[in-house]
C-alpha cells in the first residue's frame, strides 16, 4: 500500500481474485495503525470476485451483482462513501457520430456485466464526451440515478483525463500538482 500523508492510502489488489472481505480486512489493518476511511475509491468493481457463488460456477452476472451486493453491506456497515469505476458496454462510444452537437447520455442500461450494480447503486454518474469534446478538455457529467434527489441533470466540466482531473466548467484554470509519494509502514 502507498500512503500518501495522513489523508489518502492506496490499495492495490490482484484481479479477479481480490474479494470485498479482503477489502474489509486491508481496511481493518488500516484502523489498527490509526487510520480511519471515510472514503473508499473502487478501480473497478468488475474485477473483484465474490466468495459465495450464486447462481452456479460459471454464472458472471451473478457473481458481479454478489460482489456489488457485498459492497453495499461494506459500505453500510462502515458508514464509507464508496465511488466505483465501471464501463459501459463494449461498443458504446463507437454508437454515436461524433460530428454531432452531443453523444447521447449513458444511461443505467449501458453498463457492462450485470443491470444489477445500477440497481444496488444510491448514485449513478457517467462521464460522457463526444471527440471533439475530449480534444477540447471537456466533457459531461449525467446523473443517470439519485436515489434520495434529483436524477437527470447534466453537468458541463473541463478535464484532463490523463491526469483524472474533473473541474466545474466555469472553475478557474488552475494547476494541480500531484502529492509526493511515500510508502507506508
Amino acid at each position: 500500500a502507498k500512503r500518501f500523508g495522513n489523508r489518502l492510502v492506496i490499495k492495490e489488489m490482484d484481479p479477479l481474485t481480490a474479494t470485498v472481505s479482503d477489502i474489509e480486512r486491508f481496511l481493518n489493518v488500516l484502523e489498527s495503525r490509526g487510520f480511519t476511511a471515510d472514503v473508499l475509491l473502487i478501480d473497478y468493481g468488475d474485477l473483484l470476485t465474490t466468495e459465495t457463488k450464486r447462481g452456479g460456477d460459471d454464472n458472471r452476472y451473478q457473481e458481479v451483482g454478489g460482489v456489488f451486493g457485498e459492497l453495499r453491506s461494506l459500505t453500510r456497515k462502515r458508514n464509507l462513501v464508496t465511488w466505483i469505476a465501471d464501463q459501459p458496454n463494449r461498443g458504446q462510444p463507437q454508437d454515436f457520430d461524433d460530428k454531432r452537437a452531443r453523444a447521447p447520455l449513458l444511461g443505467l442500461s449501458d453498463t457492462a456485466e450485470s443491470y444489477i450494480k445500477p440497481r444496488l447503486t444510491d448514485f449513478w454518474v457517467t462521464i460522457n464526451a463526444t471527440l471533439e469534446q475530449i480534444k477540447n478538455h471537456q466533457a459531461e457529467l449525467y446523473v443517470a440515478k439519485n436515489r434520495k434527489y434529483k436524477t437527470g441533470a447534466v453537468l458541463k466540466i473541463r478535464t484532463d483525463f490523463g491526469r483524472g482531473q474533473f473541474m466545474h466548467k466555469h472553475q478557474p484554470k488552475q494547476e494541480i500538482k500531484p502529492p509526493k509519494v511515500r510508502k507506508a509502514a
